[in-house]
Formats: C-alpha cells, structure tokens, sequence
C-alpha cells in the first residue's frame, strides 16, 4: 500500500485506493505495451494513454460544464440589469434572478457539480 503519514484517516484512506487505481493502470499500461507491443521504456506512452483515457471518459462532464458557463455568462447582463433595478430589495432581487434562470432553463450551478466529480 502507498505511504501515508495520516493513516488512519478516512480521506487519506480514500485517496490510497484512488492513488493504487492509477499506478495499477498504468503498470497494466505498462505491461501491455512493453509484453505484446514491445515498446521499450513503455512508462511514458503508458502515462500519456491512461491520461487521454480518462480525459475521453470526463469528456461529457466537461463539455456540460462549459456549455453552462456559457450560458450563465450569456445571462450577466440581464442579472446585472435585475440588481441595478432592485438595489434596494435583496430578496425581490433574488427571486427575479432566480425567475430569470427558471424561465431561460439555466442552472448556474450545474457547471459546479462537474467539476467537484473531475
């Protein structure tokens, strides 16, 4: 198992399993390429294709999160517009924002969750 100074603790442990994950990957990687392709020093190549795996498999997630953006980036004006009206009222200038995203169909934290799971 990788060294941990916090063993013991739960977030460490779960970064234990997530760490052996990769290097196992990669070792596999590893193998595969250097034992049937016979790549030599077959780290490097094994690293670039485990990353364009996992870069392929968060593909969705990334483009749902930059579509978001965009979209919530593309409503600012009219958001800006809503707090200049209402300066005075918080709440009132909160429930037209909101109104605003719930008519446009725009979740301005849809583009947050995506990048916690990356």
């Amino acid at each position: 198992a990788p060294f941990c100074f916090l063993n013991g603790n739960p977030v460490f442990n779960a970064f234990d399993v997530f760490q052996l994950f990769i290097q196992n990957s990669v070792i596999q990687l590893h193998d595969l390429l250097q034992g049937n392709l016979g790549v030599e020093n077959a780290y490097g190549p094994s690293i670039i294709l485990f990353t364009v795996f996992i870069r392929t498999v968060l593909f969705p997630l990334n483009y749902q999160q930059i579509a978001t953006t965009q979209k919530t980036q593309a409503l600012n004006p009219k958001v800006q517009e809503i707090r200049e009206k209402y300066a005075n009222n918080k709440d009132l200038q909160n429930q037209m924002t909101a109104l605003l995203y719930q008519e446009t169909k725009v979740n301005p934290l849809a583009g947050c969750l995506p990048a916690l799971i990356q």
